[in-house]
């Protein structure tokens, strides 16, 4: 039938047209009335396949009762009373007369696939007419898998359970009344020493109890169970009991381990066996059709099976028993024998999540979804780089990480391996973790902006705007600014280029915004599984080349943000301080041996049980169909690992090498820092390292730090004792660290014999080491000529290095690796020769070659220390080869040099900022004194139930802590504990290794987040408050306990009001219904700063030359605007005169009163008026 048309008569009489609508509306009416919810089936595991998707969904059939064809335009299906127009059926779908139409309840959203599932725990559907008027409707309770639920007879009233269902058939199957109740079991699942023996119960006693050990699904076909199952090896048994004149009982599935001795936690994951190995339907093999190519066969489709999932912690306690949605997951790892899984917890199999914390990093208490990751292209390698490289930024930087657990999976009972449990990045991902409404989200993932959430609309403007427009202009950068988390985007380049990831940056990467005001881009790092692969591999020139051609267009964003100075400036520093700390050698090793012992005891057996299968397939243009090998023994995994460990040794002397290339900076000089005494108190390095114990850095000769000094609880400051030469007898130097840069010459002419002296004015190109051609370990290519069979025979290389006295050495060590032959001089003398004939020239052969262990082995050879200099000193090594034929060429040198006089002594500066230059190797130490004193500081105000009043920096709200400090000196809570229970004061630790965040000025103010989301930054707390009223307290722990610094008790209080101090500091407390001020002076309410005065945040913040200080004013009023330094010494005045009723910007350019510019740091910009005094912090980079 054809819908009728609505038509707007106006004829002869208004009461004319109102009776041809209610006409029409009649016909449309009596019509759709016809329609019924026939039957459906909540829970179809494999009971009917939908032949457009080949799955097996959720199915509604809707029966025609009249006698002519209706049309389903318009109408509308829900599983939502609350919402009946949650899908619509369009196009011309119809029934015919006395018809069945099945529509499919899988959330594909398209012509008879709806965007939703049934919930087979129980819920509602409808179905309402064109008019908005619910025609038909059923609510039903909990459901059977492949048992629907219908009327008797079609249309009728009587609803009953089909044993066998009919869709797209009249109603006239094998029905029951009732479902059986579960059977119980007489040991729960679980881990058992030996063979044990279960028996199945049938609550009220009667039935017939029919049960499964393959995973499939009990049906009356099944083994009847008679007697006690004995269990002598890992089984899964499924069961369910059938009464008379009753559907099969729900299936309970227990998972019983005998004699498994692994650690890990483990995951036993049941489904019905057709699910993964069917030909037709199964997600885990290929398929009967299947040709190699991307997103053929059936692994590559998006299907999701039903699957029991039990998850027992590594006490084996049981923490997850639940129905679960199941897939395949991941890129071309799908083609490889071993396969990632995707678990998803929907309301329509069981539970809406998964209830529990799988991850200690990360105070996340609930999923919706899980990866178990076979580590993709890391499978055949060491099975943890990803989830190793993760772990090494984890809680050390601003990033977005997968957070990450090695695990064993059971699949339908039988070993399947080590799987890593992951974050799966989806919308639940960012709401997880930050806290954001999954629905009002925009995430893209590749360069090809494939939307996953949201939209494009706001990234596209974002890098237009970026390519359109001069980067090195301070304005078009701010407007950057307010579009990204400036900090977190280098946080991600630097992690990245770092590991040296080349599946990056032309594939393999997310980034996402909440879609609110003023949300901000950010980038989540993942799929880390090619990095620790080439240590000498030169990511930052990848990162930066301009259009290449192999990935047109993936560094675009970072290659143009690198010409702005500020974010370039903030690039390099915030990658020394990682170099420094990150991805310190030693700890890096650390991080590698722990997470190599929690997987090793298992590696026996997962290589065992793999070893024989395939890992990726490829399609080779030489080679054709191409399978690569799986990992084949022990030995082999602890030589992949042990190579991870060189990669951590080594990859800090390169990444310094390509900084200084790409900065144009001078050579690397070592600098330690270090606190006396330790307890005392932090030090922060350029606004971007924390040092809290003995630190040896590197930064670059002449580059200027700038070092402030933050005591802990009951410390103060006292002064800096630095050594600019620090060097004592004994010590040993690397004058030239291994894989330095050198100057090189490789076009086979000589240049003359003044090429090795100091005078030597050369124009040669520079690379890091290993230099060399035909080996894979070389960091620079250079040239061997332009005939294989005839290479040049010598190459040239040169580095000048730095001592302050030559006299102070008692000891030279060249470190010499070459192939074939060199001859080393320095400052113009020959100090070694190997593989060199007595007397040669430039065209000299090598006089013996060096075989594969030799290519890699840095000689060592002492040398005269009468050749050595005061000041600039060249090392030139000329490299011969040992034939024109000879396939490889390697080389790199170190120097090192052993003290034989000490430096000269130190020197004392009291002032609370360092700023230093450093040309040699240096030590700051920092001197703290203990006080005893507990710093006087105040829970000022409080926000149990923020909703919306106060975000944080990303534009999340959470409950709030605000802390005052009404002295005359800067306090940083670093160290100091704050908690909601009085029982426990030491409930939550403030972190003391970022005082940048942590510090409150005099006369200011900090907000603490307590969000249960500390991995957002030390702002952010490990716990909620709640608005029925609790205790807030601050301590410090002293040698006998806690002491209070401050304790504030909140009543019962409504979303977005705040309780707090009035005024600041007092011990009267009131609630602040209208005006929160949270960061601000407390004001009565009514009695806002805005409606007299009020100083805006400093923007930008931080800033390198220039910020802009605005503020406002509603009368005639004097003013005044200070800079102090951390220390609230004056700096400058920025202004101090009567103002009329307006709005002001002013600006200051980081100079003080002199004219001077002023060190890098933190400033107090102080607004002083007859009604408060407000203060900000602005931070300055140089």
């Amino acid at each position: 039938m054809k819908q009728i048309p609505l038509f707007f008569f106006w004829n002869s009489s208004f009461g004319a047209w109102i009776l041809t609508l209610f006409f029409i509306f009649s016909l449309t009416f009596s019509a759709q009335a016809q329609i019924k919810i026939n039957e459906f089936c909540s829970d179809n595991d494999n009971g009917i396949q939908d032949p457009d998707f080949a799955e097996y969904g959720d199915w509604i059939e809707l029966y025609n009762s009249s006698n002519q064809a209706i049309s389903l335009n318009g109408m509308f299906l829900s599983d939502d009373p609350a919402n009946l127009f949650k899908w619509a059926f369009s196009g011309e779908t119809q029934i015919s007369a006395g018809g069945f139409l099945l529509v499919w309840a899988d959330n594909k959203n398209s012509t008879v696939h709806t965007n939703f599932r049934l919930n087979m725990a129980g819920e509602y559907i409808t179905l309402t007419s064109t008019m908005g008027i619910m025609m038909d409707s059923v609510r039903f309770a909990s459901q059977v898998s492949n048992v629907s639920y219908g009327r008797l007879t079609d249309g009728s009233d009587e609803w009953v359970f089909f044993l066998q269902p009919t869709p797209g058939q009249t109603n006239n199957g094998q029905t029951g009344n009732l479902i059986s109740p579960p059977p119980t079991f007489s040991i729960e699942r679980g881990f058992y020493g030996g063979p044990v023996s279960v028996t199945i119960s049938i609550p009220g006693g009667s039935g017939i109890i029919r049960y499964t050990r393959d995973g499939s699904d009990p049906s009356t076909g099944s083994d009847r169970y008679t007697i006690p199952l004995e269990i002598k090896e890992t089984t899964v048994i499924r069961a369910r009991v059938y009464k008379d004149e009753a559907s099969g009982s729900p299936i309970v599935t227990q998972t019983y381990f005998i004699n498994e001795p692994t650690a890990l936690p483990v995951f036993s994951i049941t489904t019905n066996p057709k699910n993964l190995w069917d030909e037709d339907t199964g997600i885990y093999v290929p398929g009967k059709n299947y040709v190699w190519g991307w997103g053929n066969g059936n692994f590559w489709q998006d299907w999701e099976k039903e699957a029991f999932v039990e998850f027992f912690e590594q006490d084996r306690s049981v923490k997850i028993a639940q129905l679960s949605g199941l897939k395949i997951s991941g890129a071309l790892s799908r083609t490889a024998s071993q396969k990632s899984l995707r678990l998803t917890a929907r309301r329509e199999y069981s539970e809406p999540r998964f209830d529990y914390r799988f991850f200690k990093d990360k105070p996340i208490k609930t999923f919706n979804e899980i990866k178990l990751r076979t580590s993709g292209n890391d499978w055949a390698f060491s099975m943890m780089k990803d989830g190793m490289s993760q772990t090494i930024i984890a809680g050390r930087m601003d990033i977005d990480y997968q957070a990450y657990r090695p695990s064993i999976v059971f699949l339908n009972g039988v070993y399947w391996g080590i799987h890593n449990i992951r974050e799966f990045i989806g919308d639940d991902y960012i709401e997880d973790n930050h806290g954001f409404d999954k629905a009002n989200l925009d995430l893209i993932s590749q360069l090809a902006m494939d939307v996953k959430e949201g939209d494009s609309k706001n990234y596209t403007e974002l890098l237009t705007f970026i390519k359109s427009n001069d980067m090195t202009n301070a304005d078009n950068f701010a407007w950057v600014k307010d579009r990204i988390d400036v900090q977190e985007y280098i946080n991600y380049n630097v992690a990245e280029i770092f590991f040296a990831n080349n599946d990056w940056p032309a594939g393999n990467i997310k980034y996402w915004r909440p879609r609110i005001e003023n949300g901000v881009w950010r980038w989540i790092i993942f799929d880390l599984d090619l990095a620790f692969n080439y240590v000498w591999h030169n990511t930052l020139e990848w990162a930066t080349l301009e259009n290449p051609p192999e990935y047109p267009g993936s560094t675009d964003f970072f290659r143009i943000m690198m010409t702005n100075p500020e974010f370039r400036d903030l690039f390099l520093k915030t990658f020394q301080s990682h170099l420094n700390t990150t991805f310190a050698s030693d700890r890096m090793l650390h991080i590698i041996d722990s997470l190599q012992s929690n997987i090793a005891p298992e590696m026996t057996r997962h290589i065992s049980r793999w070893k024989n299968y395939h890992g990726w397939t490829f399609m080779d243009p030489i080679l054709g169909y191409f399978e690569t090998p799986a990992l084949e023994s022990y030995s082999k995994w602890v030589d992949n690992v042990d190579y991870l460990r060189n990669f951590a040794r080594q990859r800090k002397n390169f990444v310094l090498g390509f900084l200084q290339t790409y900065y144009d900076l001078a050579d690397p000089v070592e600098v330690s820092f270090s606190v006396d005494p330790p307890i005392a108190g932090q030090l922060l390095v350029d606004n971007s390292m924390t040092v809290s114990k003995n630190v040896n850095a590197t930064y670059f000769t002449n580059q200027t730090l700038s070092i402030q000094g933050y005591a802990n609880p009951r410390y103060k400051f006292d002064n800096w004792e630095v050594k600019t030469n620090a060097l004592t007898t004994g010590d040993t130097v690397k004058l030239i660290p291994p894989l330095s840069n050198w100057k090189y010459l490789d076009t086979g002419i000589y240049p003359g014999s003044s090429w090795k002296d100091v005078t030597f004015s050369e124009t040669w190109p520079q690379g890091c080491a290993w230099l060399g051609y035909n080996d894979e370990n070389a960091c620079t290519i250079i040239s061997y000529g332009p005939d294989t069979q005839n290479k040049y025979i010598s190459s040239l290389f040169r580095r000048t290095f730095r001592v302050k006295s030559a006299t102070q050495w008692s000891k030279l060590t060249v470190g010499l690796l070459r192939d074939d032959g060199a001859i080393v001089y320095l400052n113009g003398t020959e100090v070694v020769r190997s593989n060199m004939p007595a007397v040669s020239d430039f065209g000299t052969w090598a006089s013996l070659g060096a075989d594969n262990e030799a290519e890699t082995t840095y000689f060592q050879f002492d040398i005269p220390t009468s050749a050595l200099r005061s000041g600039d000193n060249v090392i030139a090594v000329e490299v011969h080869q040992v034939s024109p034929t000879s396939s490889d060429l390697i080389f790199d040198l170190t120097l090192t040099g052993t003290v034989g006089t000490e430096s000269s002594g130190s020197q004392l500066y009291t002032e609370g900022e360092l700023s230093q230059k450093f040309e040699w190797k240096s030590s700051i130490v920092g001197h703290f004194s203990f006080t005893g004193d507990i710093p006087d500081l105040s829970i000022n105000e409080v926000m149990p139930v923020n909703l919306s009043y106060y975000p944080d920096r990303l534009g999340s709200c959470s409950d709030w802590i605000e802390i005052y400090n009404p002295g005359n000196t800067t306090v940083n809570l670093g160290g100091m504990y704050i908690t909601d229970n009085i029982d426990n004061p030491g409930k939550w630790l403030i972190p003391g290794n970022s005082p940048l965040v942590t510090t409150v000025p005099p006369k200011g103010y900090l907000v603490l987040f307590a969000d249960e989301r500390h991995t957002l930054g030390p702002d952010h707390l490990g716990f909620k408050l709640t608005g029925t009223g609790e205790l807030v307290g601050l301590s410090v722990k002293t040698s006998t306990g806690f002491t209070w610094v401050d304790t504030l008790y909140f009543p019962l209080l409504p979303s977005d009001i705040s309780f707090g101090r009035y005024p600041d500091g007092n011990n009267q407390w009131k609630s602040f219904n209208v005006n929160p001020t949270p960061g601000a002076e407390n004001k009565e309410d009514g009695e806002t700063t805005e409606d007299i005065v009020k100083l805006y945040p400093s923007f930008p913040n931080p800033f390198t030359s220039r910020t802009y200080i605005r503020f406002s004013v509603k009368e005639e009023l004097p003013v005044q605007i200070l800079i102090r330094d951390i220390g609230g010494n004056p700096v400058y005045l920025v202004t101090n005169r009567t103002y009329r009723s307006g709005i002001y910007r002013l600006e200051w350019t980081g100079q003080n009163s002199g004219g001077r510019n002023v060190p890098p740091g933190i400033y107090l910009i102080s607004m002083i008026t007859p009604y408060t005094v407000d203060t900000y912090k602005a931070i300055l980079i140089r």
